[in-house]
């Protein structure tokens, strides 16, 4: 006789969702790390996950049909999914390998956690909402506005938002922030897809996207409006469709097919036109803070 399946309902993006899985460490992880997204009743996404875990490393050969992510600590998950109208089935084989088996398992249900919510997303993209991608960046939300400070790894995201969050203002999501656009605009959402802010201190909001700033360090503050066609390039770095987040087979934008390059192409030029992006440079460790908030704190930016 099969375990019990266990249901977790959770909101993102504005949706409702359900998880049905019978792996009570994976549901045990949802409920402590996702509280700030858990409820709903599960209406718009039903996803159907199952885990099977292997105290060894993964074979050589990967399966047909099967994508592959290599997990922190030499761990390795083996992911099948299946898609249909408002349904999804995963299907993850988890290889917990390396010296410190159980630091590898919270790697692993934090990895799957991210690419099963990357699919929701697409599901999402694809049935319910024209423009809904995400963009690399740290997004807060600050008097009821959003704003999205985007870059390169190590240039800082995670850093202004902790700082933001000190500050009293509320943190979107940390590493992928899902954006769509409305009938009254652009909107940033509330993302359980970590970084290094923890899950616990995000805010599961949504609200109208005000500016992106692309931020690059520099031995002085500035910032700088971009016009349309540097956003749109700045943008292509740290856009990605919904169903190809980092985790997936695609790594670089020459390995998108013509199709989806086309919608990216779409989306960030909406984007950059009707949404005012800036190029902020500053040093982040070594400049006050405070200038940095005053040159984003005005009337074109936060």
């Amino acid at each position: 006789m099969g375990k019990a399946q266990i249901t977790y309902r959770m909101e993102m993006a504005g949706y409702s969702l359900e998880i049905k899985c019978e792996d009570e460490r994976m549901v045990s992880y949802l409920e402590q790390e996702f509280q700030k997204f858990a409820g709903g009743d599960g209406s718009d996404i039903s996803i159907d996950l199952s885990v099977v875990r292997v105290d060894g490393d993964a074979p050589g050969a990967v399966r047909r049909d099967c994508v592959r992510l290599p997990v922190p600590g030499g761990s390795t998950l083996d992911v099948e999914w299946h898609k249909d109208a408002g349904n999804i089935r995963l299907d993850a084989t988890a290889y917990t390998a390396g010296e410190n088996r159980q630091d590898n398992g919270l790697f692993v249900e934090s990895f799957l956690a991210n690419y099963t919510f990357s699919l929701v997303l697409q599901q999402l993209r694809r049935e319910r909402v024209d423009e809904l991608f995400l963009v690399h960046s740290c997004g807060v939300e600050k008097d009821g506005r959003a704003f999205l400070f985007a870059g390169r790894g190590g240039s800082g995201k995670s850093t202004i938002g902790m700082k933001l969050l000190e500050r009293g203002e509320r943190v979107l999501g940390d590493d992928m922030v899902p954006v769509s656009r409305g009938e009254t605009g652009w909107q940033a959402h509330g993302s359980p897809m970590g970084g290094d802010i923890p899950r616990t201190l995000l805010a599961n909001t949504s609200a109208p996207l005000r500016a992106v700033y692309f931020l690059e360090h520099s031995g002085e503050i500035s910032c700088r409006r971009l016009d349309t066609t540097q956003a749109l390039a700045s943008l292509m770095s740290s856009v990605v469709p919904a169903q190809e987040i980092k985790y997936s087979i695609r790594q670089t934008i020459e390995e998108y097919d013509h199709e989806s390059l086309s919608i990216l192409m779409h989306d960030a030029s909406m984007l950059a036109f009707e949404v005012p992006c800036f190029s902020l440079s500053y040093l982040f460790d070594e400049q006050p803070w405070e200038q940095i908030f005053q040159v984003t704190t005005n009337e074109e930016g936060v």
